[in-house]
């Protein structure tokens, strides 16, 4: 099956053969296949197909494992949220340099403009100083924020549906028809060791043949990130 896919600006013909028997890990052409590998990272053990493609950074500074779209990891968890269209992602170790933001800490160098609700998952707006809220509330109430890329910190009532995460968005995110819009999206997959999913997603209606995202699904695309890498932990090491 060849499928068209918009990655950063560019179309990609992309081809995803099957699986090479019902009980494989990893797709034929992966480099680990059938069965795949572990590796560990941040204390944690995860069983990879490709190290080409996914294990790459300096483990002194940032180490990461990566999931393209046409990964088995991906298109397994594909099956079952069929509202995803296009996913892929990063898991990173970030000891030393991530700090997940709070009002507390943003207090000085950002400032509140408001919140924003995809379905009933709240998340707090920040903008940069020196802009003013005069200058971006009429770009915020629309939700078509231009260059501005105020960041969403997701603040919960009542019960959390998805991982604590924030992200920042540039363009059109809720106005219909939509526009453009490019936003980046950490997830924090477990606090204690400091493992950060990553993930970017990028929209044009002159340039993609998919659809852009319903924001109102936004908790089911982050979680089925998650999933992805909740299916290659593995208990121990090989």
């Amino acid at each position: 099956m060849t499928r068209l896919i918009l990655v950063f600006g560019t179309l990609l013909s992309i081809t995803f053969p099957a699986i090479a028997k019902a009980d494989a890990y990893c797709l034929e052409q992966e480099q680990y296949a059938p069965d795949g590998k572990t590796v560990e990272m941040g204390g944690r053990n995860f069983r990879i197909c490709d190290k080409r493609h996914q294990v790459g950074g300096n483990p002194d500074i940032e180490f990461y494992l990566r999931v393209p779209f046409g990964s088995s990891h991906v298109q397994r968890v594909l099956k079952e949220y069929e509202e995803v269209e296009f996913l892929w992602g990063e898991l990173k170790v970030r000891d030393l340099d991530f700090e997940y933001p709070s009002e507390n800490n943003y207090t000085s160098s950002k400032f509140h403009i408001g919140d924003l609700y995809f379905a009933d998952a709240r998340y707090k707006a920040f903008y940069w100083r020196p802009l003013s809220e005069d200058t971006v509330m009429p770009s915020f109430e629309k939700g078509n924020f231009g260059s501005a890329s105020p960041l969403f910190l997701y603040s919960p009532i009542g019960e959390a549906k998805m991982p604590p995460h924030f992200f920042k968005c540039s363009g059109d995110i809720r106005s219909t028809p939509r526009g453009k819009y490019d936003c980046f999206f950490n997830i924090v997959y477990d606090e204690e060791s400091r493992l950060i999913a990553y993930t970017r997603l990028i929209w044009n209606p002159e340039l993609s043949l998919g659809n852009p995202l319903d924001f109102d699904n936004l908790h089911i695309f982050l979680n089925a990130l998650v999933a992805v890498f909740q299916g290659m932990e593995v208990s121990k090491a090989d």
